[in-house]
């Protein structure tokens, strides 16, 4: 056993000699491991094979898998060199091994630690999140190579490759919860590959609830619509899930559950009583984020008061022409009073009416009509309601428009006249107020004494006259009667007048 010792401990001191004449790296024994090649062992990868011997000793460069019998351990010396040259005639170091007092020594890669920093750490969800990895070499140099990283239960592996002996990746899309990364160094030629964990804390995403209606205010029995928006507050991204209870405060209120969807949950309500209504909307949460709540309050004004439209007219009935105003009278129903605004529509039917739009003065409103035909019309005044007082209607049933009276004016021309000369008769024909327009039709004009007579007919013109002329009377006084005929908008008249022919 002190035999032994001794040779290793010459070995050693040989090759410390060797390596300051040299120039090579000398023998440390604090990396090494001995393996007699007569006992199997493994060389660990990456190794560096030193073969001493009697006189002398190679370094020898490469890998080696494994060291025992049978192992061409040559092949871990690059071209030009032999590990060991046997001091016997015949010795194959591949089948033999080396002789005894020859032994192998591994000099094995540098080892490695990764260390594996998570920031931020804890994260919100659907925050990114930085994950470092720092190789730290047990000797010296710098590592090269990838390190991957593998995060439980969220998403496939993540590579960086090393710069100045660290790499990062941002993770995103974790899901809520604790999760393990492990960041695994490849290793390269000089460096062993090492493993580093460490933890992800994903908490759920803070919200903010807001909560709004409409229309606000509202009427007495109109539906309104609650919403309320849930969202993320930053660095949490993401779309909330989950449900909304809606609390609204006064009559027809209570509570309601509504699911949200994108973000959003809404309610409709017809049935709230008159006044102001408190309104809270508390977000349940869901498995990404946390609970949070809104409020706001809203307000029903009562329903507007019932109203009486009534409708009157300046003449019923008229005559032909006359003209005729509509008036519209709109009154609050007892026990409600003020003065509705608003519009008033007249509709007109029949010849000359029509349908027109006139402002409430005063709770009043007018129109009047000048072209109304003969006959019966109906007349509807339609109020159009404002935010205190309702629509109502008001018809008059009938508004009656007769022909209106015409008077008839006869003269003659010459008058006294020759016998034998022509003498024109003319006839005037003008509607009595207030009655207007121009009659149309005929005047028949009857000329006599009792003795001699002649009849004639003139058409009424635009202006109102009509014409006959006649040349054949003797000489007499005659009583000249012109008499129109009348038409569908006035009625018949007569005039009279005296012609002297000598």
């Amino acid at each position: 056993m002190n035999s032994a010792r001794a040779v290793r401990t010459g070995q050693k001191t040989r090759a410390r000699r060797y390596a300051r004449r040299t120039r090579r790296e000398p023998l440390s024994a604090a990396p090494f491991r001995a393996i007699h090649p007569h006992v199997p062992g493994v060389v660990p990868p990456l190794a560096r094979l030193l073969v001493l011997q009697t006189g002398g000793f190679h370094i020898c460069r490469g890998t080696v898998t494994r060291a025992g019998p049978g192992v061409d351990r040559r092949k871990c010396a690059p071209p030009g060199l032999r590990c060991a040259a046997a001091p016997r005639s015949g010795a194959d170091l591949a089948t033999n091994g080396p002789p005894p007092h020859l032994t192998w020594r591994a000099i094995m890669a540098t080892p490695t630690l990764t260390v594996v920093t998570v920031s931020p750490n804890p994260s919100t969800f659907g925050q990114a999140v930085t994950l470092t990895a720092t190789v730290i070499p047990l000797g010296a140099g710098t590592p090269t190579g990838t390190v991957t990283f593998a995060i439980s239960a969220d998403g496939p592996p993540l590579t960086g490759t090393l710069s100045g002996g660290t790499t990062s990746v941002t993770a995103s899309g974790l899901s809520v919860g604790i999760h393990t990364v492990v960041a695994t160094y490849s290793g390269d030629a000089n460096f062993l590959p090492s493993t580093g964990t460490n933890v992800i804390a994903v908490n759920r995403s803070t919200t903010t609830t807001t909560v709004v209606s409409a229309p606000d205010p509202s009427g007495l029995g109109q539906a309104v619509t609650f919403t309320a928006t849930v969202t993320p507050v930053p660095p949490g991204a993401g779309v909330p899930g989950g449900t909304v209870t809606f609390f609204i405060g006064g009559s027809g209120g209570g509570s309601f559950t509504q699911p949200v969807v994108g973000g959003v949950a809404t309610l409709s309500l017809s049935n709230l009583g008159v006044g102001t209504h408190p309104v809270v909307a508390l977000y349940s949460g869901d498995v990404n984020f946390l609970p949070s709540s809104g409020s706001d309050t809203h307000t029903v004004n009562p329903a507007p008061a019932a109203t009486t439209t009534t409708v009157t007219s300046s003449a019923n009935p008229s005559v032909f022409g006359q003209p005729v105003t509509f008036t519209a009278t709109v009154t609050p129903n007892p026990p409600a009073s003020g003065t509705p605004t608003g519009t008033v529509t007249f509709v007109v039917t029949g010849t000359g009416g029509g349908t027109v739009v006139k402002a409430l003065t005063g709770g009043t409103a007018s129109h009047t009509f000048t072209s109304l035909g003969v006959g019966p019309h109906t007349v509807t005044a339609t109020y159009s309601g404002d935010a205190n007082f309702a629509t109502s209607t008001g018809t008059l049933p009938t508004q009656t428009v007769n022909q209106s009276t015409t008077t008839t004016i006869v003269s003659s021309s010459p008058n006294p006249a020759a016998a034998g000369t022509p003498v024109t008769y003319v006839a005037f024909v003008q509607p009595v107020a207030p009655g207007a327009g121009t009659p149309t039709g005929t005047v028949t004009f009857t000329v006599s004494n009792m003795t001699n007579s002649v009849t004639g007919t003139g058409t009424v013109n635009g202006s109102g006259f009509a014409f006959f002329t006649d040349a054949t009377l003797p000489a007499g006084s005659y009583a000249v009667t012109g008499v129109y005929s009348g038409d569908a908008n006035f009625t018949g008249s007569t005039g009279t007048n005296t012609q002297v022919i000598t």
